[in-house]
């Protein structure tokens, strides 16, 4: 989300308490002006997008050379939700979550 759209979602709830520049001068610094996506940044998660970037790739020329592959794209949305038994439960994702198939 954008601090334009955060700020959208607040003119609604509370119309004409802040000007559009007050709002964004008062946001934490953490918060980005301008989001192009709805995905997370950090090194973690930058390095998970590129190892699936290069498995795809990797699968994509096994593909093309006759090797065994079933041409499917894998994407971390897919992914997490093979780990995990539910995305909103933080214990599936530092392990501490019995149900999971990991």
């Amino acid at each position: 989300m954008s601090v334009l759209d955060a700020y959208h979602i607040f003119n609604e709830r509370h119309p004409e308490t802040v000007a559009r520049s007050t709002f964004n001068a008062l946001r934490p610094r953490e918060v980005k002006t301008i989001t192009p996506h709805e995905t997370c940044m950090c090194i973690i998660h930058e390095n998970m997008d590129l190892l699936l970037k290069g498995w795809n790739n990797y699968c994509q020329k096994c593909s093309n050379a006759g090797s065994l592959s079933t041409g499917v794209k894998v994407n971390m949305k897919d992914l997490i939700t093979q780990m995990v038994c539910t995305i909103s439960n933080e214990k599936c994702f530092i392990g501490e979550c019995d149900k999971c198939p990991t």
